[in-house]
């Protein structure tokens, strides 16, 4: 048991010092001219954070934005110094208006680099501006109560996409959330509302379907640098509160693991069925309050873990990785890792039960809800086919926007 102590908090050590070595020597490189960020030499431990041999590759490491974000202030923090890509899509102005008047919105003083744009202002007749920055039309002037996950994502950037780990386990995650066969996704338009780094919405991307993905935080920045270089995918920062699209706009929308994050879940809720079409679907998922035992420890925890540094909480939640282990141990692991010290440790690899945690443990709210007050939510925006769907996940519903087409959400004959 030692032994096994010892090797996890050595691989930790070992990595934070490779971190560190690959960051500022990345950061050297980039001064100097002598290499992209796309072209750092570095070592590593072994794949999904986990123990095991080190290695040496040649890519872009996706802990940089670990030591980034934990190195230096959240609020000072630029990751997409690190991230470079092409900038925003004109044709994203087809599908956009100003979130304060419904006005339409033109590019005023942009800067191009070919056909896109990477700098300048959206104006609406209505003279509300909204600036363009590192490619990415604004609609907020801070992430504040969302200021966390702007850290977690950029931090853990790369953790939980499929195209990553190669396990295929959002895919299989997403399918459980559907009432339909995922392959219908292909030509809708969908939002992701609160996309995170993009883990969803790479998803529907593999699937055909074509994404807006939104988010209040700097997370969006960790979100455009892993998917940057796909079509049809276009990417907003702006509040669930105050979404920048006219009524109607997509075939699909859903809101995964955020709504539960706001200061009013419900209003956060009512902002979303009238942005799905006719005959279009919406679903959410948020966190259900039926482990009383598990929400009475968390939440005496959270009164400390809300009010520490970020970058400190981070360093303490890799307690999660030989929790993993403790996990394991029959009667007993359970009980310290779901009851005494609850952390993360269902998802596949070290790096993501790490940022689980950390989510668990960070957001200034975190609301509860069970199915009767969620499904009233649906009932009262004259949703339909109201489903509760994934039931180890959550509270989670998918419902159609009448009126209800038949056959368009249906397999392919």
């Amino acid at each position: 048991m030692t032994t096994f102590w010892t090797s996890h908090f050595a691989m930790f050590s070992v990595e934070r010092r490779s971190l560190v070595s690959t960051w500022v020597t990345e950061k050297r490189s980039s001064r100097s001219g002598l290499a992209s960020t796309n072209e750092v030499e570095m070592v590593t431990p072994c794949s999904g954070g986990g123990s095991g041999p080190m290695t040496i590759s040649r890519g872009f490491s996706p802990k940089i934005p670990l030591i980034a974000a934990t190195l230096v202030d959240a609020s000072s923090a630029h990751p997409r110094e690190l991230y470079a890509g092409p900038p925003v899509k004109p044709e994203l102005l087809d599908l956009i208006a100003c979130p304060d008047c419904q006005g339409d919105l033109r590019l005023s003083g942009e800067h191009r680099a070919g056909h896109e744009i990477d700098t300048g202002e959206l104006v609406c007749p209505a003279g509300h501006r909204f600036p363009i920055r590192e490619s990415i039309p604004r609609f907020v002037q801070s992430d504040d109560y969302a200021d966390a996950f702007g850290l977690e994502w950029n931090a853990f950037r790369t953790a939980h996409l499929d195209s990553f780990t190669g396990l295929g386990f959002l895919d299989r995650q997403m399918r459980e959330f559907l009432d339909f066969p995922i392959e219908r996704l292909s030509g809708k338009v969908v939002l992701d509302a609160g996309c995170g780094l993009g883990r969803f919405s790479e998803v529907v991307l593999n699937h055909g379907g074509r994404v807006l993905a939104v988010d209040r935080s700097r997370a969006i920045d960790a979100a455009y640098a892993n998917l940057k270089d796909r079509d049809d995918i276009f990417f907003l920062q702006a509040d669930i509160f105050r979404l920048p699209f006219r009524p109607e706009t997509f075939d699909f929308v859903y809101s995964w693991g955020v709504l539960h994050h706001t200061p009013d879940p419900p209003e956060a809720f009512q902002q979303l069925p009238p942005l799905v079409r006719p005959g279009g679907k919406l679903m959410t998922f948020v966190y259900a309050k039926y482990n009383k035992a598990y929400l009475a420890t968390t939440e005496l925890y959270r009164r400390f873990t809300t009010r520490l540094p970020q970058r400190l909480l981070l360093a303490l939640c890799y307690i999660a990785v030989p929790m993993y282990y403790v996990s394991k141990i029959p009667v007993i692991g359970p009980f310290i890792t779901r009851l005494l010290l609850p952390v993360s440790v269902r998802p596949p690899t070290h790096r993501w039960r790490v940022g689980n945690t950390f989510d668990l443990y960070s957001p200034k709210y975190a609301f509860t809800y069970d199915h009767v007050e969620v499904h009233g939510w649906y009932e009262r925006a004259g949703l339909e086919q109201i489903r509760p769907v994934a039931p180890d996940s959550g509270i989670s519903y998918i419902a159609t926007k009448p009126p209800v087409e038949s056959g368009r959400w249906q397999a392919e004959p």
